[in-house]
């Protein structure tokens, strides 16, 4: 079981370099924008640029790890949207839970 869970964690840190590193090579229009602003600010808001250009590249990262995550597990999904529904899951909703 513990081994189990440091492959899966380890599987994660390597999806999440990998995305890391293609968001950082590809980046977004909205990053790429910031960056071409530079040279048309004020020197002292170079930093705040940077920031908010690494925070998009976070975001990007997440969400791509997110939906490879997402892609990877076996979510049954209706044609309308909707997630099948855990009956084990709702039924233990309406027990106590453990004091």
């Amino acid at each position: 079981m513990l081994e189990s869970k440091i492959l899966q964690a380890t599987q994660m840190m390597k999806a999440i370099e990998q995305k890391s590193k293609h968001a950082r090579k590809n980046p977004s229009k909205e990053a790429r924008l910031l960056h071409a602003l530079k040279p048309f600010i004020n020197p002292t808001s170079h930093k705040t640029l940077e920031d908010t250009a690494d925070m998009l590249h976070l975001m990007e990262t997440m969400r791509a790890v997110t939906d490879n995550y997402i892609q990877s597990q076996d979510i049954s999904i209706q044609s309308d949207g909707i997630y099948d529904v855990d009956e084990d899951c709702m039924r233990g909703r309406n027990k106590k839970p453990l004091t």
